[in-house]
């Protein structure tokens, strides 16, 4: 009986999980994936500023930067 409940619980909660549209597990690849693997990295672009920031399956989140160190932005968002 005990097992049967955690079978029905283990099966609801991943139903839950695979209706969310914001799974870190997905196999969706971006420009942060290195060649033939997923980071697991999240990138989101502010639309107003255009200024991409990563976030990590955990909740962190940080400001994306270049390879000389400056914010990666979009120069055309924000602009109406």
């Amino acid at each position: 009986m005990e097992f049967a409940i955690f079978l029905v619980l283990l099966v609801i909660l991943c139903v839950l999980m695979a209706s969310s549209g914001q799974s870190f597990f997905s196999n969706k690849r971006d420009d942060t994936d290195p060649p033939n693997d997923v980071s697991g990295m999240r990138l989101f672009i502010d639309y107003r500023t255009g200024c991409h920031y990563l976030g990590n399956p955990m909740g962190g989140i940080t400001p994306r930067f270049d390879a000389n160190g400056d914010q990666i932005c979009d120069p055309k968002a924000g602009s109406r």
